[in-house]
């Protein structure tokens, strides 16, 4: 289950309001804008596959828009437009491995894609800071990628990873 709660001067205004509810596994929502639609990538892992819905009435109906990666195990998908391209960062475990070790990065024209693989995934291979953690930053004309440090235990830390080539 997805929820939202209203905020007002910083405290709940009522209880949770579920906005987006499967019957697998749900966490990980990633909402951004685009071409005047709000869409939202939620962590789907437990269906083998990457989702993105559309709000209907935001933020509280949504429609199931595209599945954007099938039959892969993906976590915590976090997108980047930059340079005309879009970017979206996951952490994918291998047959048999942890979701914690490895950055993998595909990239489209479109939010809806289709999405192509990077030649060079994984793109990173670290338990301290391959799976990501937020919303990527832009620090000027540097990207910082938030990462979660898991080499003591799940979610130990968060890192902060300079993104140098993007392409």
């Amino acid at each position: 289950v997805i929820s939202h709660v209203e905020l007002r001067d910083g405290a709940p205004a009522g209880p949770p309001q579920p906005v987006l509810e499967c019957s697998h596994h749900l966490s990980y929502p990633y909402v951004f804008a685009h071409d005047g639609d709000v869409l939202l990538i939620p962590e789907t892992s437990a269906a083998r596959r990457l989702e993105l819905h559309r709000a209907v009435r935001f933020p509280h109906e949504w429609c199931l828009e595209a599945v954007l990666l099938d039959d892969l195990d993906i976590v915590d998908a976090t997108l980047l437009e930059h340079a005309g391209r879009w970017w979206l960062f996951a952490g994918v475990a291998g047959h048999g491995a942890s979701h914690l070790d490895e950055l993998h990065l595909f990239f489209a024209d479109d939010p809806r894609g289709p999405w192509t693989s990077h030649p060079r995934n994984p793109v990173v291979s670290d338990v301290r800071g391959a799976r990501p953690a937020g919303g990527i930053l832009r620090c000027g004309d540097r990207l910082v990628r938030p990462a979660q440090d898991s080499s003591r235990r799940y979610g130990w830390a968060v890192s902060m990873r300079a993104i140098d080539v993007l392409s």
